[in-house]
């Protein structure tokens, strides 16, 4: 009788089992949902900014950014580049960079390793809008003036007239300064294309004229608020220590105009070419159309000093 009762258990407890198994086997596990991602590659040049955090937000047609969510980031190596992995299907998305430290173009020590370097602070960096079909970004400070431009100048749609003011700065020099990434200025890749070492003789005059600026203004060498002063300047398409014709001023005064100083973009490009002509000596200067830069619209603040805000 003991026996057969303990088969009896034994077959109850294995149609048990056999019952909690088929009921296992209905559940059914929701898997997560795969979101096609691509790559973005970009770099930040002011010279070549190394160890720059980079993080990306969306941002609306009516110019708001989302900052409470963070859509992707990523850290610039030692060549000042960078890689994001975004979704496929994105909209307009700010890129702000933050921190790192580059070479200042402008010092004229022969040994690059003895060569001034700049530190950004943890809140300091180039600010630009990467648009959804972009795979290649670059943050100079040509391209953080269109941005600038663009908040200057939108009124509802800001995405339209972003691509506006793409399509007049790529009119301009030649060649769209959001796509290309400008080579080293300071140590050019001697094999890149053309144009992308004329972006860095760019990058390199612009630095000039940063040097000139701050040490106008009092500063021993080129300061944040000085690169960010002269990035609004040229945001109307010409450096003249104004935007459109109203002063810009920042903490030690006015940025000098073109009576205190010579700011003509192309001497300063050619002068920072001579100064590096070993670097540059087969690349020809790019050649800037700046009445195609200069096509501004009517701006809301006309006779006011334009200051410089963190970060703008």
């Amino acid at each position: 009788m003991f026996n057969i009762n303990k088969h009896l258990l034994l077959l109850l407890l294995l149609l048990i089992l056999s019952a909690c198994g088929g009921e296992s086997d209905s559940i059914i596990t929701e898997q997560p949902v795969l979101i096609a991602t691509s790559t973005v590659n970009g770099s930040v040049t002011k010279g070549t900014l190394v160890g720059a955090t980079i993080d990306a937000y969306n941002i609306a047609i009516d110019g708001t950014v989302d900052y409470t969510t963070l859509v992707a980031s990523a850290i610039t190596d030692t060549s000042g580049l960078f890689s994001l992995d975004l979704p496929e299907e994105r909209g307009f998305l700010l890129l702000q960079s933050s921190g790192g430290d580059f070479i200042d173009e402008t010092d004229q020590n022969p040994d690059i390793n003895l060569k001034r370097k700049i530190t950004f602070l943890s809140n300091e960096g180039l600010t630009i809008v990467l648009p959804p079909t972009y795979t290649s970004i670059a943050l100079t400070m040509i391209s953080q003036s269109i941005y600038n431009k663009t908040v200057r100048e939108f009124n509802n749609d800001f995405y339209a007239v972003y691509q506006a003011n793409i399509n007049r700065y790529t009119s301009g020099f030649g060649f769209n300064p959001l796509i290309i990434l400008p080579a080293d200025p300071v140590n050019p890749d001697q094999s890149a294309d053309e144009v992308v070492r004329q972006y860095a003789l760019i990058t390199g005059g612009l630095a000039n004229i940063v040097n000139q600026s701050a040490i106008y203004l009092g500063f021993a060498q080129s300061t944040y608020e000085v690169i960010q002063a002269i990035i609004s300047d040229f945001s109307d398409g010409n450096v003249d220590g104004t935007i459109n014709g109203t002063p810009v001023s920042v903490a030690n005064g006015l940025l000098p105009s073109e009576l205190d100083l010579d700011l003509d973009l192309d001497t300063a490009i050619i002068r920072f070419r001579n100064n590096n002509f070993a670097n540059f000596q087969t690349t020809n200067l790019p050649v800037i159309n700046y009445d195609l830069l200069n096509n501004i619209l009517p701006t809301a603040n006309a006779g006011t000093d334009q200051t410089v805000a963190e970060g703008e």
